[in-house]
């Protein structure tokens, strides 16, 4: 078994290793599947079609957290860290100075799911050692994410 820590990801990277066609082919697809969740997110919560009652919790932590006042959630009556720790949401709150609203939240979240492709990627090819194959095991992953949940937090 080898330890992660000890994995060389610049090897792992090296262009010269991949076939540079299936890695752009990748990011094509990691953008085009961002922009098309993020404009069904953006359609659903302008629809009033979100269900997603933590949005609303996370919406109201993160404006809090950006205005520099203490993340007291007043839809559950404690403190944002009270319930469970996640720090994420100082380093989200920056975000919220430039747009506070709760699509940044969901676009944010649509980058950072399709964004995991990347690295599944690289795992699939060091282990299967085709591109084409780890290429379609990356968007398989992202196609079967959790993007068509809009908003959630991971359990704890």
């Amino acid at each position: 078994m080898v330890n992660a820590l000890s994995y060389n990801y610049r090897k792992a990277i090296n262009a010269s290793e991949h076939n540079i066609a299936c890695v752009m082919i990748l990011i094509i697809f990691i953008t085009l599947y961002s922009f098309i969740f993020i404009k069904q997110s953006f359609f659903l919560y302008d629809h009033f079609s979100l269900t997603a009652f933590d949005l609303g919790i996370y919406d109201q932590a993160t404006w809090l957290i950006s205005h520099g006042y203490p993340a007291f959630v007043t839809v559950r009556g404690l403190h944002l860290m009270a319930d469970h720790f996640t720090p994420i949401f100082y380093i989200i709150a920056p975000f919220y100075m430039i747009k506070d609203s709760p699509k940044t939240l969901l676009v944010i979240q649509t980058i950072s799911i399709s964004i995991g492709a990347l690295p599944l990627y690289f795992l699939a090819y060091k282990h299967i050692k085709n591109d084409i194959i780890a290429v379609v095991l990356a968007l398989i992953s992202s196609i079967c994410s959790a993007s068509m949940e809009q908003y959630f937090r991971f359990p704890s």
